[in-house]
């Protein structure tokens, strides 16, 4: 084997046609470089999957998907209206970020993170959105209290779905 090895060494060495090096120079490119409106098709496909989980647990401005009662919305609301809101932001978006930068490939959630407060902030009012579309009860202070809680949310969860998938990369290398 080490005689093969050598040979390799000795051989004349041979460009490859120009063409396929920069066929390939680009596809390490694209994949380096996500289009941010494919990684955001993607994180809304994920945001709307675990909304609706999240508004099985927990009605926000009056929308559930699944069953009855207040959910984990009664025990945000000893929280008073702005803490409920702000919970309810939170548990919303943070969910979504949270399986987004798990699930998502590592140069997509880098995206994410590079453009985290333009990503975060149409997701939120994506949301937010959708929400009125569908007439839900909005009320401008919890809406705001939302808001806030959704990009605190999001921001906190990227971040530690991110360090948890750089902790599990690291120690598998």
């Amino acid at each position: 084997m080490s005689s093969d090895f050598e040979g390799f060494l000795k051989g004349d060495s041979v460009e490859p046609p120009s063409g396929l090096s920069q066929g390939l120079f680009d596809r390490v490119r694209r994949d380096l470089n996500p289009s941010p409106w494919t990684v955001f098709a993607k994180l809304a496909a994920i945001h709307f999957l675990t909304g609706l989980f999240t508004l099985s647990l927990c009605p926000q401005f009056g929308m559930r998907v699944f069953g009855s009662g207040m959910g984990l919305m009664q025990y945000f609301m000893g929280m008073g209206d702005v803490g409920c809101g702000i919970a309810c932001g939170v548990l919303f978006l943070g969910i979504s970020m949270f399986l987004a930068s798990l699930l998502l490939g590592a140069d997509q959630v880098r995206a994410i993170r590079r453009h985290r407060a333009l990503e975060l902030g149409a997701l939120t009012l994506l949301s937010l959105g959708v929400f009125v579309m569908l007439q839900a009860e909005i009320v401008l202070g919890f809406a705001l209290a939302w808001l806030v809680g959704s990009m605190i949310g999001g921001l906190m969860t990227l971040e530690l779905g991110w360090a948890i998938r750089m902790k599990f990369s690291s120690s598998a290398s």
